[in-house]
């Protein structure tokens, strides 16, 4: 389990409905690479599962503190 960072924290408890904290990252894909010569989600799907290994983000989930009461924790899980 790791903690999150207080700017980490601050973003979850700030976004609600109205006001969301999105970070949105561009991932450019070259249909060429392809034997159909087009891009589709089971091929996106197929490469982040490929490269799940390379980041922990991939494989972390948010663990809560009860009753709000200090800083989420990410857990690596099952």
């Amino acid at each position: 389990m790791r903690r999150l960072s207080g700017t980490d924290t601050l973003m979850l408890y700030s976004e609600n409905a109205k006001a969301q904290n999105i970070i949105a990252p561009v991932a450019i894909y070259d249909a060429s690479t392809t034997s159909r010569g087009r891009v589709g989600l089971d091929d996106v799907l197929r490469f982040v599962e490929s490269r799940r290994h390379v980041s922990e983000s991939f494989r972390e989930r948010l663990a809560g503190v009860p009753f709000g009461l200090g800083n989420a924790y990410l857990d690596q899980g099952p």
